[in-house]
């Protein structure tokens, strides 16, 4: 069974010390937004829309390749015109702009991911699977560090 978390171990648990990788080029669903991620039902949806794709993915494709969903991942910033405008405190959590990801494996192809989509609206209406996207992210040489 594939494990992100077990063979790319380098990527999904950090030494507690500042260390140097290169992120490979992979693919992900992700969905955009803007806000306190403890407070917005904008997050909370975002976050329900990644899980809901990617479960219905692995539990269409169980003959392809069994694996474990990956964790959550993000990408944060600042809102620019907060920031332009002298700022505050990063703890201003309501200006922040974030990206929220979920791995998936490489046979996930935009056909795959379209015909979750559908199978999401079915199970889950409410939610606005417009919003979320297959991307193909190359991060390249990063510096990582454990956030504790």
């Amino acid at each position: 069974m594939l494990d992100f978390k077990k063979m790319d171990k380098d990527l999904y648990q950090p030494k507690t010390a500042p260390s140097v990788i290169d992120v490979p080029q992979m693919t992900f669903i992700a969905v955009d937004g803007k806000g306190d991620p403890n407070t917005s039902e904008d997050y909370a949806a975002a976050v329900e829309l990644l899980y809901g794709l990617s479960y219905i993915i692995k539990m269409g494709n169980k003959a392809v390749l069994e694996y474990v969903v990956p964790p959550l991942e993000g990408f944060w910033s600042v809102d620019d015109e907060y920031f332009m405008g002298g700022g505050a405190a990063i703890s201003d959590k309501c200006k922040f702009v974030w990206t929220m990801v979920i791995r998936q494996p490489d046979f996930v192809t935009e056909d795959v991911f379209e015909k979750a989509k559908t199978a999401l609206i079915k199970k889950k209406p409410h939610l606005d699977v417009t919003r979320a996207q297959l991307k193909t992210i190359t991060e390249g040489l990063c510096v990582q560090v454990m956030h504790i």
